[in-house]
């Protein structure tokens, strides 16, 4: 077991960064695996950072997993209130942090067990002191524009609870300038885990019993002592039952039921002395609401406004089809606890809760406000629950139609565009005058840019115009942007000032209301529409909609590259191209008719194409479906085709080292069990195929490596099986390589070969694993593939290289945290059993 550290800095413009945060834990660490070869320009230990919105500020992360010896001196000197940052910390580093020691503080765990490794209760120790705070809020304050050093310092915090893996331990605490420490109760080597475990029968779809009986199971065998149990079972938030049970020294199980349907457990764990030494939650969910978005074809839009930088989410808009569904539930067990929980959610929907959490943001004038604005209002209209929606701004022109409204991509969505501009002309170049002399022309406008942009709009779109006063005055000055979902509940948002001028020339900022307010709103809106002159003052007149709501297809795939347009064989080859887009979309398995169509295209393959612009144009059509790209590659290189499928291959290889998970972002892409096999294959060719294959896999494999094994073990990433499952797709390649490659010496085989061993050991002892890979559960096919790829393929290296690799081999063998699960297996196929 190890103690990890991560120091959280801040830099202005880059320079001369400020440590804000240190923070330790207790991992597992690397155990007792070597280092491995890695570039001689990679350090062991990277620097991430991470800009802060509006501001010139970025947030510095450095980390490193501590030897014993630098361990046992930094926690001796935090029992005296002071520590020294790491000399080769790039952030102060070798400074001093003195202050006055706290602790050790009991943390309560949320129902998602912090990822600190150890038994029993999460504590808390550190330091806390002015030094470090008052430095950072000073500097702040003089190198940050006047009234942003709030925001900047919201975002720090935010920032620090994700990137720390703590979010919701630290939400709720101070941070800045303080030394944390967090460890567990009891740390014992092969030791990890709460105390107890909670069992359950899974519950039938098919009926409505409810679940009553619960077996609570030790689960850290090594800390074998008598405990006192305090179990509560609640349906939702009523108390079923509140119980002391006592398990004694070795007994294993207890058993526990209440008289009605439980969704929640809490197990507080009391020593010999009546200490609290662990507290479990379990929360079993009922339902699982799904949405889905659909990704149809890309329209090439212009920038969003002139001057604009470059934005490639919003000048190559995807258009999609939302969808949104409750998946099999096991709620409604309940009886008449569900009916009073029922009439609850309906009050909820009219009313909303007590306490809700309003979204507000601000929007700084300039070109990232702006496009702030448009990012935004696109992510909420492409909600896959969105049905409707209501944009109801008196002042929004033909610009801001083309620049706000075409962004958004839902096709399942109705969108109502609400004007009044009265005597305005909202396409003014002035902002301040009224320009009266365009007004008569400014609808014709609208409603041309609106026709010309046509086919790239998504979804059902109309225009209304709110007329008050036989149309010469403006008959509303509100701004507000109204969201239905599926369940009719709508969701209303504020906006400052028109969009038209959205933070461009003001600054723009957006407040959610209130439930209540928000189907006040919503009727209001429902009003101006359906407003006639015979009833009232106020008149809507519907001055253009969009014919059709239906996905249009996609005609232009490359700019090179137009259909029915130049020479007969463009047209012969964007045919072709559209075909096979269409059948990969429209078919998720659909090899056979792949194979049928691309041969029937290299049969009477076209002269005079540009090969390199036609194999890019290629990859755009097939890369979203890896086997389907792996699978064109092959029958194109088959018939000859060469150059067009290393292209494809190139191409291929880049994406999969680009979705790799990054440590400020989740990034990986799915690779269905049916295809991996055929996809990492492709890979392992593509890499064979270079001038030296393992000088590739040292400079472009083994620091991305390097890197998910940090993410891994210094515990702190929100997405560690996502990093797990990335290492295993990339040392099943690299061992295939390993065992196929003829380039390069022995030596330097064995010696890349070892270090994917004790990357393999590595990845196969992380807490994500010991939970993923338990030997009780039931693995899911990608995950068993896994298993079994990764073990076949230490099992081929292990008979092409030899007893070379046994010393790595019994490294892994020797190690108390790895899987036991994997360890079985891989025991079986080096004794070719599998």
């Amino acid at each position: 077991m190890s103690v990890a550290i991560t120091v959280f800095g801040v830099s202005i413009n880059l320079q001369n960064p400020i440590v804000c945060y240190v923070l330790l834990r207790r991992v597992r660490g690397s155990g007792a695996y070597p280092k491995p070869h890695l570039p001689s320009r990679l350090g062991d230990n990277e620097t991430y950072s991470t800009a802060l919105p509006d501001s010139s500020a970025t947030l510095l992360v450095w980390e490193k997993i501590l030897s014993s010896v630098e361990e046992v001196s930094i926690l001796s000197d935090m029992e005296g209130g002071q520590i020294s940052i790491p000399a080769e910390c790039p952030i102060a580093g070798g400074k001093t942090i003195t202050g006055a020691p706290f602790g050790p503080l009991v943390i309560e765990d949320s129902s998602q067990r912090t990822n600190v490794t150890g038994v029993g209760n999460l504590c808390r120790k550190g330091i806390a002191g002015e030094q470090i705070f008052n430095e950072i809020l000073k500097e702040l304050n003089e190198q940050l524009i006047q009234g942003t050093l709030p925001k900047v310092l919201q975002a720090i915090i935010l920032k620090i609870g994700e990137l720390s893996g703590l979010g919701g331990v630290l939400e709720s605490r101070q941070v800045i300038g303080v030394v944390d420490f967090f460890h567990r109760r009891t740390f014992l080597d092969g030791l990890d885990g709460p105390l107890f475990e909670i069992l359950s029968n899974r519950p039938n779809l098919r009926t409505r019993d409810p679940m009553i009986e619960f077996e609570i199971k030790r689960c850290s065998q090594g800390v074998n002592q008598s405990y006192t149990l305090h179990v509560t079972l609640s349906n939702y938030d009523e108390l079923l039952k509140s119980q002391l049970v006592h398990v004694a020294k070795d007994q294993q199980e207890a058993k526990i039921s209440a008289f009605a349907h439980v969704t929640d457990i809490e197990i507080s764990v009391f020593d010999f002395s009546g200490e609290l030494v662990d507290k479990i939650k379990n929360q079993f969910p009922q339902s699982i609401d799904i949405g889905l978005s659909v990704l149809g074809g890309s329209d090439l839009m212009p920038p969003p406004f002139r001057g604009a930088k470059n934005s490639a989410d919003l000048e190559a808009r995807s258009k999609i089809v939302t969808s949104s569904f409750e998946a099999a539930s096991i709620a409604n067990r309940s009886g008449a606890l569900d009916t009073l929980r029922k009439q609850a959610a309906e009050i909820v929907s009219l009313v909303g809760t007590r306490i809700a959490g309003l979204e507000n943001i601000w929007f700084e004038r300039g070109m990232e406000g702006q496009l702030g604005v448009i990012r935004w209002i696109k992510k909420k209209l492409e909600q896959p629950s969105v049905s409707e929606a209501y944009l109801v701004d008196p002042f929004l022109g033909s610009e801001a139609f083309s620049r706000v409204v075409a962004r958004q991509g839902n096709q399942s969505a109705t969108l109502n565009i609400i004007i009044s501009p009265g005597h305005k002309n909202p396409d003014s170049n002035s902002v301040d005058d009224t320009d009266t002399n365009g007004v008569s022309g400014y609808l014709e406008k609208l409603k041309s840019t609106a026709s010309e942009l046509g086919e790239k709009l998504a979804g059902k779109i109309s225009i209304f115009n709110i007329k008050r006063g036989g149309g010469a005055k403006q008959a509303f000055h509100d701004r507000y942007i109204c969201i239905i979902n599926n369940k009719g509940l709508p969701s209303v948002y504020l906006l400052s000032n028109s969009l038209s001028k959205a933070a461009g020339v003001w600054p723009f900022a957006i407040c959610a209301l209130s439930q209540v307010n928000s189907w006040r709103v919503y009727a209001y809106i429902l009003e101006l529409v359906r407003s006639n002159s015979t009833s009232n003052e106020y008149c809507s007149e519907l001055v253009w909609d969009n014919i059709s709501a239906n996905p249009i297809p996609v005609k232009v795939l490359a700019p090179e590259l137009q259909p029915e347009v130049g020479a007969p064989q463009i047209m012969e080859i964007n045919k072709f191209l559209l075909g096979l887009r269409e059948i990969i979309i429209r078919n998720s398995k659909a090899e056979g008719r792949i194979i049928e169509y691309v041969l029937g295209f290299l049969a009477d393959l076209p002269d005079g194409v540009d090969t390199d612009v036609f194999g890019d144009a290629l990859f755009k059509v097939s890369s979203h479906r890896d086997a389907v790209l792996a699978l064109v590659s092959s029958l194109f290189r088959r018939a000859g085709q060469i150059r067009v499928a290393n292209i494809l291959d190139e191409k291929m290889l880049d994406q999969f080292l680009e979705s790799l998970p990054r440590p400020d972002e989740r990034r990986i892409s799915f690779i269905p069990s049916e295809s991996r096999s055929s996809v990492f294959s492709n890979i392992s060719s593509t890499i064979l195929r270079k001038p030296n294959a393992t000088n590739f896999l040292l400079r472009s494999f083994n620091p991305r490596m390097h890197q998910l094994i940090s993410l891994i073990e210094t515990q702190r990433y929100g997405y560690e099986f996502d990093a797990h499952e990335a290492g295993l797709m990339l040392a099943i390649i690299a061992l295939e390589v390993a065992t196929s490659s003829t380039a390069g010496s022995l030596q330097s085989r064995e010696g890349l070969t070892t270090d994917y061993i004790h990357w393999v050991g590595r990845l196969m002892r992380s807490s994500v694993v010991s939970v993923k890979y338990s030997e009780g559960e039931i693995l899911i096919p990608e995950w068993s593939q896994d298993l079994l790829m990764i073990a076949q393929r230490l099992s081929e290296v292990s008979r092409e290289l030899g007893s070379v690799l046994d010393p790595a081999f019994a490294r892994i063998d020797d190690d108390p945290w790895v899987s036991p699960r994997f360890k079985s297996i891989l025991a079986s196929s080096l004794t070719n059993k599998i």
